[in-house]
């Protein structure tokens, strides 16, 4: 049979806040909150007085940053695509918001016309290049629309009279515009769809800005995949107050280091020498 939990009456008065709380032990002193403040003090209190060993503590951290990488690799094979486009519907067919604009053709628009070289081979960006790139981004930003950092799909249609150029060297200041309008880093962009046609009266470039988010996402440094703010911990330390580890990658990290500081797992010292040393490594910046 399994033993049973004595039961405890009565109330003490905390030693340290002063505030009555339920008896659960024998040599009860604090109240919860009280009780965790001491277990930490006193851990920290223990690791300030058993440093460990310099060496050992850098063969951890790369233990642990070695397991960390693998983690990632494992589930990044698992959601790998294949190498033919998926049959189902995929993102960029469900978009929320697209924005659509137009401005008249040039082949300033090239990145063959962007970047010119001075006499003394200094390079710079061509007037006309950062005209039709102002104007472009001007187009998109007066159309009120909300932006998040995630996947941004953009469609290119260019109309060109004559075959001279190419459609797809626009992409550069296309995305250079976009990235001036939206706010949104161009490493999130996509390009959806690239298409072009002869015409020989009055060609434009079509440019459609679109996605199919509401919310800020991020990519999890761990397993690579893009997931909602709402996926990930919080670390007031870095941008938008989000860790970069999504919380199921934290969750199988945990339990990893957990098993391989379990006593017979090739960790020397007892479980509370391996909780102590855990302790110390999470305020060295470790697991």
């Amino acid at each position: 049979m399994a033993r049973k939990s004595p039961k405890f009456e009565g109330s003490i008065i905390c030693e340290v806040c002063g505030k009555e709380t339920p008896r659960r032990g024998t040599f009860q002193k604090y109240c919860p909150d009280c009780s965790a403040q001491k277990d930490r003090e006193r851990k920290l209190k223990w690791a300030r007085a058993n440093p460990p060993d310099p060496d050992e503590l850098n063969k951890k951290r790369a233990q642990a940053e070695t397991r960390r990488k693998s983690f990632g690799v494992e589930i990044s094979t698992k959601n790998k695509a294949k190498m033919h486009w998926p049959a189902e519907q995929s993102e960029a067919d469900d978009l929320i918001h697209l924005v659509r604009v137009s401005v008249p053709f040039s082949y300033g628009f090239s990145k063959n016309s962007i970047w010119s070289l001075g006499n003394r081979g200094h390079v710079y960006a061509r007037k006309e290049a950062n005209a039709l790139r102002e104007q472009l981004a001007w187009k998109i930003k007066n159309v009120q629309a909300d932006w998040y950092e995630g996947k941004v799909w953009i469609d290119i249609f260019v109309e060109k009279p004559d075959m001279r150029g190419d459609a797809i060297n626009v992409i550069d200041l296309v995305c250079d515009a976009v990235k001036d309008a939206i706010g949104i880093d161009d490493r999130w962009f996509c390009i959806r769809r690239l298409d072009w046609a002869v015409v020989k009266k009055d060609p434009k470039i079509y440019v459609g800005v679109g996605q199919a988010i509401d919310q800020h996402h991020r990519v999890c440094s761990k397993c690579g995949k893009l997931l909602p703010l709402s996926e990930f911990g919080n670390n007031k330390s870095v941008r938008l107050g989000k860790s970069r580890e999504c919380k199921e990658c934290q969750t199988m990290l945990r339990k990893i280091a957990k098993e391989k500081d379990k006593p017979g797992c090739g960790t020397p010292g007892s479980q509370a020498q391996g909780k102590a040393q855990r302790w110390s490594v999470w305020k060295e910046g470790g697991i």
